[in-house]
């Protein structure tokens, strides 16, 4: 029964994926991010679903689990310090892409 049960979430998640609900999704977040509507459409025009790459998203071992484990993980002191080192060093063109 579980195999089924796997089986069934899988496929839902595929065809979830391949309607075109998450590409507007998707699109509205650029929007609301500030991209202009017509650099998203341009950039997503052709844009189509690629089951492959779900596929190999779901075989990465290190995103396995939940948040708390994945930042537990890779969410520690000296990852804090490099990136706020990393944030002085390139405050002023990070201010240019904002």
């Amino acid at each position: 029964m579980l195999v089924n049960r796997s089986a069934e979430t899988e496929a839902s998640r595929t065809s979830c994926c391949e309607s075109a609900r998450p590409k507007q999704d998707f699109k509205q977040i650029a929007i609301n991010d500030g991209v202009s509507p017509d650099v998203v459409d341009s950039a997503l025009t052709n844009a189509k679903f690629d089951p492959s790459v779900l596929a190999h998203d779901h075989l990465q071992a290190g995103l396995q689990g939940n948040y708390t484990a994945f930042a537990v993980r890779h969410i520690t002191p000296g990852r804090i310090k490099r990136g706020k080192t990393m944030l002085v060093a390139y405050a002023e063109p990070l201010e240019r892409i904002e």
